[in-house]
C-alpha cells in the first residue's frame, strides 16, 4: 500500500497524518481528497456503530466512518473533529478523526509492513519519538460499505 502513494523524486512517500485518541495514524496522500470541518451529519437509522452518519459534500452524500469506533477507541464526536474525504479521484467515503496533523514524508526505510496483525493496518512508520500507524484505505472503504 505505502509504495502506491505519490512520491517525491527521491522516492519518499507522502502521507496525511492525523490523531485518533492519543495515537497518530496515516493514510497515503493519494487517497485523501480533502479535509473538512465536521459538518451537520445526517443520521442513518439502524446503522452500525462504525457509521456515524452521512455528509452532504457538494450534493453527494458520503458515509462517515467514526474513526474512534473503527480504531477501538470510545466514541467522542465534537465540533473540533475533522473529516477526511477519501476516494480514487471521486469522493467515496470519509473518516471522522480527532485532528488532522499534516502532510508528511517519511523515508522508505522507516516503513515496517504488518501483514498478520490487522486487516486495517498495513504497517508502521517510525518517527523520532513515536510510531505512526498506516491504515489501509481499501479496508476502510469496505467498512464504509463501498468499494474503493
Amino acid at each position: 500500500m505505502i509504495t502506491e502513494t505519490p512520491t517525491l523524486p527521491n522516492n519518499v512517500p507522502l502521507v496525511v497524518t492525523f490523531k485518533v485518541g492519543r495515537q497518530t495514524y496515516a493514510l497515503p496522500l493519494g487517497v485523501v481528497l480533502q479535509v473538512v470541518r465536521l459538518p451537520a451529519l445526517t443520521m442513518v437509522p439502524d446503522a452500525p456503530p462504525t457509521l456515524c452518519g452521512l455528509i452532504n459534500l457538494r450534493g453527494t452524500f458520503l458515509p462517515v466512518l467514526n474513526g474512534r469506533v473503527v480504531l477501538g477507541e470510545p466514541s467522542a464526536v465534537n465540533l473540533a473533529c475533522q473529516v477526511i474525504v477519501m476516494g480514487n479521484g471521486t469522493p467515496t467515503f470519509s473518516l471522522l478523526v480527532d485532528e488532522v496533523d499534516a502532510v508528511r514524508r517519511f523515508t522508505l526505510d522507516s516503513f515496517s509492513p504488518l501483514t498478520h496483525h490487522s486487516t486495517l493496518v498495513v504497517g508502521l512508520l517510525r518517527d523520532r519519538d513515536e510510531s505512526v500507524v498506516v491504515l489501509d484505505p481499501e479496508a476502510l472503504a469496505a467498512r464504509a460499505g463501498g468499494t474503493y
